[in-house]
């Protein structure tokens, strides 16, 4: 494979280096023009573009110097290439139980409780008891980001994937299965129970995740750092 002279990166955490952000500027038109998070990182004549990014958003037009950052370089790198069919059914996979297991075997009857209140709420449509509990809470936090009318297929990631795979270049997969795995099942079945127990409200969560699209696609990192510390 030849060495990538410049990637350009979109992660879902925000990592700050000490770079030069991207300019802003601005447009009138029917989709919105935003900024976004993004940075030139230099060093001996080298470069790449770093980029925050969420895994949900609305339509939206990045700056003319951000587009410009991702035609010049020779590959995107990202968290996991969510496109990617393989790992999907891989994931797919892991998020259910097994035949003879499910849901109901590793819960309290206070999340059970929870769960069923929320699904109802929410209209979700599904046999929830086949769901691993850190599966379930993502389907719980799309439906939410539904609601707060964010989507997948508009989120910076996937939209830039989609742009790469137009164009040909390679898309670079910064983690894999098994590391996102470990992060979602990070302390077991316990651990999992105590997190989604002191999930906030949907309301709440519809809010914060609004709140915190709206921050990294403005490139607004004092909001942003009151989601990181």
């Amino acid at each position: 494979m030849r060495k990538l002279r410049s990637v350009f990166i979109t992660l879902l955490s925000v990592i700050i280096l000490t770079a030069s952000l991207v300019g802003c500027e601005s447009k009138k038109n029917d989709v919105p023009t935003v900024q976004g998070l993004f940075y030139k990182v230099e060093k001996d004549g080298n470069y790449l573009y770093l980029g925050g990014s969420v895994h949900v958003g609305k339509e939206v037009k990045f700056i003319d110097s951000v587009e410009k950052a991702y035609k010049e370089s020779d590959g995107l790198g990202v968290e996991i290439n969510i496109q990617d069919k393989k790992l999907s059914e891989a994931l797919n996979k892991e998020m259910m139980y097994p035949e003879g297991d499910n849901l109901l075997n590793h819960i309290t009857p206070e999340t059970k409780d929870k769960i069923e209140k929320i699904v109802s709420e929410l209209g979700l449509k599904l046999d929830y008891k086949q769901y691993k509990l850190w599966a379930l809470q993502s389907v719980i936090t799309n439906a939410i980001a539904n609601k707060a009318e964010l989507s997948v297929y508009n989120g910076i990631d996937y939209k830039f994937i989609t742009k790469a795979n137009v164009d040909k270049k390679p898309v670079i997969s910064l983690e894999n299965l098994d590391i996102q795995l470990k992060a979602l099942t990070v302390g077991g079945d316990e651990y999992q129970i105590e997190l989604f127990n002191n999930y906030p409200s949907i309301e709440e969560q519809q809010k914060l995740l609004s709140e915190l699209y709206e921050a990294v696609i403005n490139g607004d990192i004092p909001q942003i750092e009151k989601y990181t510390h």
